[in-house]
């Protein structure tokens, strides 16, 4: 169990992995303590530290100062203070990330608790409705989503979407990439009902924000396309797709035409089914992932990228892909290249 627990963490490093540590500022009543105080001002030196090895993902070597920074502040400062809270954040991040690199799930547990602890202190120290709070709440969703808690994971989510929304206002870049965060979890637990839902609330927010034709757009379109493709909705995922096409790639009529999975499935001649791989089956993930072809003249497969699926299932989907054999697509009588998509159901 252990080996594809691990797996199964670096592969969704880039959805619960911090993107970075808290860098105490404080205030002038603790730049005061801290002159007089050997403890913090060993602490401050160790979480430069810290923070250092954090950058250069030298995990194993962090833990043990972030854990020293936590101690000493609590001895200097009492268990119920901003630096406290500022080194608990920052120990659970390490925490995650010596997780994504070792094979041990404690790690990832203790991560969980640690943030926890953040969370309950943070909103004791600044309200329960802070802004400071959403970074833990959505690295704590992320936790609890790779430890199949679904449910606690949305409450987090969803709290985190509401004080982002009450702070900043339902139109700010701020409540946008709460959604997001939604969006992901949602395709990331399979339902993508509630994912196509948050990527079109995102995409409307953007379009307001940034304009219809910014890049961002285009992208958080590419998404949608991918989680529509998830949920049985193939007409409107190529209009979709089309969009993000015309935003991306302008240039787009000189590539391969794009059809979808009903389409290209009626033109196989052989087809493949993938697959169910063990480490997937183990930590009962479970899920559709959507795959873009390109396919030749002969109707030969010369080009497989996945658009969207969870990692640990994508493998087996690319190799089923390459196997496939499909009738040549005539143009005016001539063969032609296409691209396609193919989209495969993994169940338990």
């Amino acid at each position: 169990m252990t080996k594809p627990f691990i797996l199964f963490l670096a592969c969704f490093g880039f959805l619960c992995f911090p993107t970075g540590l808290l860098e105490a500022t404080p205030q002038p009543q603790d730049s005061k303590a801290a002159a007089d105080n050997p403890d913090l001002i060993t602490a401050s030196q160790l979480n430069r530290q810290v923070l250092q090895l954090f950058k250069e993902k030298k995990f194993n070597e962090a833990l043990p100062l972030a854990q020293k920074v936590l101690d000493l502040r609590e001895k200097a400062v009492g268990p119920e203070h901003q630096l406290v809270a500022d080194a608990l954040y920052n120990l659970g991040a390490v925490w995650v990330g010596r997780a994504s690199i070792n094979n041990m799930p404690a790690f990832l547990e203790t991560a969980r608790q640690t943030y926890q602890r953040w969370i309950k202190l943070t909103g004791k120290l600044t309200g329960d409705d802070n802004p400071r709070m959403c970074s833990g709440l959505e690295q704590l969703g992320w936790l609890e989503a790779t430890a199949q808690n679904q449910s606690k994971a949305a409450e987090l989510f969803t709290r985190s979407l509401a004080i982002r929304t009450k702070a900043f206002g339902s139109d700010s870049s701020q409540t946008a990439d709460a959604l997001h965060q939604l969006a992901l979890f949602y395709q990331y637990a399979g339902d993508y009902p509630q994912a196509v839902s948050f990527f079109k609330k995102e995409i409307g927010l953007r379009e307001k924000l940034l304009g219809p034709a910014h890049r961002r757009v285009g992208e958080l379109m590419e998404e949608c396309s991918c989680a529509l493709e998830q949920n049985r909705q193939p007409e409107e995922s190529a209009a979709m797709s089309a969009q993000a096409t015309l935003i991306l790639d302008p240039d787009h009529d000189s590539e391969p035409s794009l059809e979808t999975a009903e389409i290209i499935r009626g033109k196989a001649l052989h087809r493949e089914t993938p697959g169910y791989p063990s480490a997937a089956k183990s930590l009962r993930v479970a899920g559709t992932v959507v795959c873009q072809i390109i396919i030749d003249e002969q109707g030969a497969v010369t080009s497989v990228k996945t658009k969207c699926g969870h990692p640990l299932l994508k493998g087996e989907a690319e190799r089923a892909c390459w196997k496939w054999k499909f009738k040549p697509t005539l143009l005016n009588g001539t063969p032609v290249k296409v691209t396609g998509l193919l989209s495969f159901a993994f169940t338990l």
